[in-house]
């Protein structure tokens, strides 16, 4: 699923949330959890680390082969509300584009029949 989603959008950046395919969006949200615990060096009650990680086994849920395939994809570990606002601000000026293109002018009333979000948005 993941590659195939790579394939089509041209990006591993899945949302956690995603609505189009909900175990994928589980998936990669699971992947993400796991790969952050390595990064902050999750420990035990003992104060001992939590996880080995290996090449081949992980107790982590990952590992490092995993990992690097991965990460050949192009997958982003760490996606937020800056990098989604930033998608969205591109998608907007997209439609913003694409109306001057119609109408000469980016004066997108209010209440823009086809999509009012896009005058609410300029």
């Amino acid at each position: 699923d993941l590659v195939s989603y790579v394939k089509e959008f041209g990006h591993a950046r899945i949302p956690n949330r995603f609505a189009d395919n909900s175990a994928l969006g589980y998936w990669v949200m699971t992947q993400r959890s796991r790969y952050t615990k390595i990064q902050n060096g999750k420990k035990n009650q003992n104060g001992n680390q939590s996880c080995i990680l290996t090449e081949k086994n992980s107790s982590c849920g990952i590992t490092i082969e995993q990992i690097q395939l991965l990460n050949n994809i192009g997958f982003e570990w760490r996606i937020g509300r800056r990098i989604r606002n930033n998608e969205i601000w591109k998608r907007r000026y997209g439609d913003l584009v694409s109306y001057a293109i119609a109408f000469g002018n980016t004066k997108v009333p209010q209440n823009f029949p086809p999509d009012p979000s896009l005058g609410r948005w300029v």
